[in-house]
């Protein structure tokens, strides 16, 4: 059953002082969510949650404002009609593989906005849908979609980057373009963010320094924060930089006799400064794949029996491998060697006495290709066997 916090279970009373945070081992944020009325016009947020796990556990929602205050709404559950209330927090026990619909309920008078944390004490499935819909006739209770939009929940960093685009016609006669970003500050801390937005040749147009507070929320359009920029017809980049952790969602605006936003990919700026690709199962047979820019990180499944990997290196290079596997909770065991011209020429070790993760380094005495292969040990090959390695070589 939904529990809001300010009715505490009595086997939780000596927790209430503390942060759910304290008991999570999984946090998400969405940097937007909305709800309310005004005139005939409804602004709705829904969040899908869905337990990944075996077993059942705990889920904590936690709303705030763009003061970073705690934000009271109307929510209920679409699963169970009897999971309603208001309030700036709750929490809930959520059932082993089952998920549940949060709808933050438009029955206010006012359009509200802010942002929201989830913690949870098992691995999420997590999303939501923003929406805007009108009234079909004065006093009834039926609305018209105007637009929906969704997203997946945004990462953290201290440097953040989108693509911009704010067009009097984009690539569509007729169609304006505008950018519109969301930050959230998840920390106990004020976050200092400077703000810069580049042409699409990397040249500076543009920058802006405010303080984000604790827990704070910001929205808006890019015209409206670029003011000493001409932006009538622009596309480049948008870069934010922290001194603590922010959280950040795009969404693009397409209007012309109406409106609707779709989602822009929000990243670290970190995460472009290592290559990134997935194991290939439509290779043909005994084809290698080729890591051909380390450092990269790869994602891949141990379907079969191995999977291999070929990286060049020079006289004196070092190569450091480190794959994660039992630490993201997949059944696969591990084995990862290099081999050179057939033979091997280094073997990996647990990370730890007992871990199912490996790491592996080797320094070249030739310059030619080497192949990594990931090997699964004891049959626990399968669909589900999946791992994440890191490749660097310096």
């Amino acid at each position: 059953m939904l529990r809001f916090l300010g009715v505490v279970l009595s086997t939780l009373t000596c927790f209430t002082l503390l942060s759910p945070s304290v008991f999570a081992l999984n946090t998400y944020y969405l940097p937007q969510a909305m709800a309310g009325a005004g005139g005939d016009l409804q602004f709705g947020t829904q969040i899908s949650i869905r337990n990944t796990a075996n077993e059942d556990g705990w889920v904590y929602i936690n709303f705030y404002n763009a003061l970073g205050e705690d934000w009271t709404v109307p929510v209920e559950c679409l699963e169970d009609d009897s999971l309603a209330g208001s309030d700036h927090a709750v929490y809930f026990s959520l059932p082993a593989k089952r998920k549940y619909t949060i709808k933050m309920s438009p029955s206010a008078t006012m359009a509200g906005t802010g942002w929201v944390r989830i913690d949870s004490v098992c691995p999420l499935q997590v999303s939501a849908t923003y929406g805007l819909y009108r009234e079909r006739a004065a006093g009834g209770n039926l609305f018209h979609p105007l637009w929906e939009a969704a997203v997946l929940p945004s990462p953290s960093a201290h440097q953040l980057s989108f693509p911009a685009h704010c067009m009097q016609s984009d690539f569509i006669s007729g169609v304006r373009a505008n950018t519109a970003f969301a930050l959230a500050n998840p920390t106990y801390f004020p976050a200092t963010v400077t703000a810069k937005i580049y042409d699409s040749a990397d040249n500076l147009v543009d920058g802006k320094v405010f303080v984000l507070p604790a827990h704070g929320h910001r929205a808006q359009f890019i015209d409206e924060l670029f003011t000493g920029a001409d932006l009538t017809s622009f596309r480049g980049t948008v870069r934010f930089t922290s001194d603590h952790p922010i959280a950040g969602l795009a969404m693009k605006e397409a209007t012309g006799d109406g409106g609707v936003y779709s989602t822009l990919p929000i990243d670290p700026e970190s995460s472009f400064q290592i290559g990134m690709q997935y194991e290939e199962d439509n290779k043909p047979p005994d084809a290698v794949e080729r890591i051909n820019r380390p450092p990269s990180e790869v994602y891949g499944t141990v379907n079969l029996s191995s999977d291999d990997y070929l990286v060049e290196m020079s006289v004196g290079q070092t190569i450091e491998v480190i794959l994660l596997a039992g630490s993201l909770g997949s059944p696969l065991n591990p084995s990862v060697t290099l081999l050179k011209d057939g033979a091997t020429v280094a073997t990996s070790s647990e990370i730890f006495t007992g871990s199912r993760d490996r790491r592996l380094s080797y320094r070249a005495t030739t310059n030619d290709f080497h192949k990594i292969r990931v090997e699964a040990v004891g049959q626990t090959a399968g669909l589900t066997s999946f791992y994440r390695m890191f490749v660097r070589v310096r």
